[in-house]
């Protein structure tokens, strides 16, 4: 459809709905003035809901007009006055029946964040829903048909939506009900009701009803659809059945437009020892190489995303994602884009881990060295009082030897030097009597062979006996 061909009214219409190319449209008539004040803002914001490259600014621009449009105005007042044009419009056609407008006006409501809106949109639906049906009793038109399931279809998305939003308890059935209601009229329409039945969504979580309607979905799709069904056999080790959906889908209608596809699950049927769609022998090694050329010199984000898939090591994954991301811009550069950001998140919590580890290692054994440091130190510490402890035992067995010991028999440690002297001794006349036994006989002996002894010599001696006593009294008291 050539949106250049629609009026300014139609264009919004259709711009407010979503549609990428009346957006563009729309964008071009603002960006250049075409039926409309020229608003390069106004162009941009629009560029910038399909994330394409914006307008330069003015400065930038090579033709400028002399002075700014008088009915340019700011953003948000043209979008509010197109916002109740638009509304305007969609409620006087509701007000006649036009289940079109009550689903697009309904979608307005849904956007909202505000739960009276919310429930006003839904309500526009159930409206909407009426009124198909009861066209559709008189009139059995696949229009009509189409018109509902499309829909139920928009109604489960939309309050899918709301649900991730808001959590509201009472969505989770209304989401089932509406797939439900899209797959009574149109069995084709299973994949709300997949999701509803892996995510337990309205109903119990049921895998096989849920692999039952992947089935079914496969079946009426083409080589996507049926390779998903045999990508999931072939990772639950479910050999027969991912061999027959493989061979199912390269013989689906648009095989050929995907190449990447068809390599893959040849590589994959090659592995698991299959024939072809045609029964033929496979290459795995040729099939491989065509892949591999694909992704590298062909930049085709399929291949690269098989590529991926193929591989263990998340570097060279990492690696094939990033060049299918770069690729054609369609879902498998989206998807190799995601899987890549994935990718580097667990490589850079791998990597974090990793430190942590060696972080609560280095600290672990320094722990340890401090701890066997401190051992040490206590048994030497053990080691030198167990020395002084057995000196003091030698010392105390020598004193004993003499007759006295180290505890005090009198007094106190506040006596004077003497009285602890001579406190310390158990027999006091120890001494005298080493000193008598020592120096009497020399003394006698002394006199007996000299007749010079005199008095004065005598007396000398005796002193010198006296001050031998004396030393050992305080010899012996002195601290062990």
């Amino acid at each position: 459809m050539d949106f250049r061909e629609l009026n300014l009214e139609e264009l919004e219409e259709r711009a407010l709905d979503g549609e990428p190319d009346a957006i563009r449209e729309l964008a071009r008539r603002y960006s250049e003035g075409d039926g409309v004040g020229q608003n390069i803002d106004i162009a941009n914001r629009l560029k910038g809901q399909l994330g394409e490259e914006e307008i330069p600014p003015a400065a930038e621009r090579e033709e400028e007009p002399d002075e700014a449009p008088a009915d340019a105005g700011s953003w948000n007042e043209q979008y509010n006055a197109m916002r109740t044009k638009v509304i305007a419009v969609l409620r006087n056609e509701a007000i006649n029946g036009d289940p079109a407008a009550l689903i697009v006006l309904a979608e307005n409501y849904l956007e909202s964040v505000n739960q009276s809106e919310v429930n006003e949109g839904l309500k526009l639906l159930d409206d909407a829903e009426n009124i198909l049906r009861s066209n559709l009793a008189q009139d059995r038109s696949s229009f009509t048909k189409e018109a509902l399931v499309h829909l139920f279809i928009h109604r489960g998305k939309k309050l899918e939506e709301i649900y991730q939003r808001t959590g509201e308890e009472y969505l989770p059935q209304m989401i089932f009900d509406a797939y439900s209601n899209a797959n009574e009229l149109d069995p084709a329409q299973v994949e709300g009701l997949i999701h509803c039945y892996k995510e337990g969504i309205g109903t119990g979580r049921d895998i096989y009803k849920a692999k039952g309607y992947e089935a079914q979905y496969a079946l009426n799709g083409g080589i996507e659809e049926r390779f998903n069904v045999g990508i999931d056999a072939y990772y639950n080790a479910e050999t027969m059945r991912a061999t027959e959906w493989f061979q199912n889908a390269l013989l689906a209608e648009n095989a050929d437009d995907h190449a990447g596809l068809k390599c893959f699950m040849r590589v994959l049927l090659g592995r698991m020892h299959s024939t072809d769609e045609n029964g033929q022998a496979i290459d795995e090694g040729q099939e491989l190489r065509e892949l591999f050329d694909m992704a590298q010199t062909q930049y085709d984000a399929e291949a690269a995303w098989c590529v991926a898939q193929l591989m263990d090591n998340s570097d060279v994954q990492l690696r094939y994602y990033e060049l299918g991301a770069g690729g054609s811009p369609d879902k498998y550069a989206k998807a190799c884009a995601q899987q890549a950001e994935q990718i580097r998140i667990e490589i850079e919590q791998a990597e974090l881990r990793a430190r942590k580890e060696e972080e609560q290692r280095r600290l672990e054994e320094a722990q340890r060295k401090q701890e066997e440091e401190k051992r040490a130190a206590l048994e030497k510490e053990m080691q030198e009082l167990e020395a002084r402890r057995r000196e003091e035992e030698r010392y105390e067995q020598s004193q004993n030897a003499f007759g006295f010991n180290d505890k005090y028999v009198g007094g106190s440690e506040k006596s004077s030097d003497l009285e602890g002297a001579l406190a310390r001794f158990d027999f006091p006349t120890t001494w005298i009597v080493i000193a008598l036994i020592i120096f009497w006989p020399l003394g006698v002996f002394m006199g007996m062979t000299t007749t010079r002894w005199t008095l004065k010599g005598k007396t000398i001696l005796a002193i010198i006996i006296g001050l031998f006593i004396i030393l050992g009294l305080m010899v012996s008291a002195l601290p062990s």
